[in-house]
């Protein structure tokens, strides 16, 4: 594991833990210290910190752990890592088609045989630091969503659900590995090898599922804290 890798987990379960009691973290120079490296390396450990929002600094007085971040599971992946300002996504195609049956009964619509329902889709590369990292393949439903442009998909798809006046609630996401596809290779700009798949069903507060999303993502990595759930253990064992 990296230096910046090691020191960026550590200081998430240290703050997980509650480590820091006034919820500032030491300076820059005693984390180097302690944690015997450079203090650039510290630095880009709590840049990815500050991006994730789990840390902010406030100038002259030093480096605090925000508020959110203690109420929050704290999982980040290999996208949530980056600042959005330097994530770019770049639009492959946009196109409207009828919804397929598995489609209808995800988005609990009834088809009209007279006026099939139709589909949003959408193909989009997302970049960062000019590099190709994943493909999102996604379906909206035309009639929750008559309008739908380039700008919207090369943009937060959040945003734009949210500007429509729905609030979304949450995401059921599931994650498996398979191998690229020839045409999925060739958009990453690499050769066929294993991905991860991640595919997310995308809800609203009332339990409208809105859209279905599949990426494809090469040099996956995902970080997660899970509380040691003592009653559950004690359950498992009794049985």
């Amino acid at each position: 594991m990296k230096k910046t890798e090691f020191i960026l987990q550590d200081l998430v379960s240290k703050i997980y833990q509650g480590a820091f009691s006034t919820n500032k973290l030491p300076t820059e120079r005693d984390l180097a210290s302690y944690y015997q490296v450079s203090r650039y390396t510290v630095q880009n450990a709590l840049k990815e910190l500050n991006a994730m929002g789990v840390i902010q600094a406030k100038h002259g007085s030093g480096i605090y752990v925000t508020p959110d971040a203690l109420n929050n599971p704290l999982v980040f992946n290999a996208l949530t890592r980056m600042p959005y300002s330097e994530i770019q996504n770049q639009m492959i195609y946009l196109k409207q088609r009828p919804l397929t049956a598995n489609e209808l009964q995800n988005f609990d619509i009834r088809n009209d045989d007279s006026q099939p329902q139709l589909a949003w889709e959408f193909l989009r590369r997302r970049l960062s630091h000019y590099e190709v990292t994943e493909l999102e393949r996604t379906v909206m439903p035309v009639r929750l969503f008559p309008h739908l442009d380039q700008a919207a998909v090369e943009g937060s798809i959040q945003q734009f659900v949210q500007s429509t006046g729905h609030r979304i609630s949450h995401y059921i996401t599931t994650y498996q590995t398979r191998l690229l596809t020839r045409e999925e290779a060739q958009h990453l700009a690499t050769k066929r090898q294993p991905a991860m798949i991640i595919s997310n069903r995308c809800i609203w507060e009332n339990s409208q599922v809105y859209a279905l999303s599949e990426n494809v993502a090469i040099n996956y990595a995902v970080t997660y804290i899970t509380p040691f759930n003592q009653q559950s253990l004690a359950y498992r064992m009794s049985r």
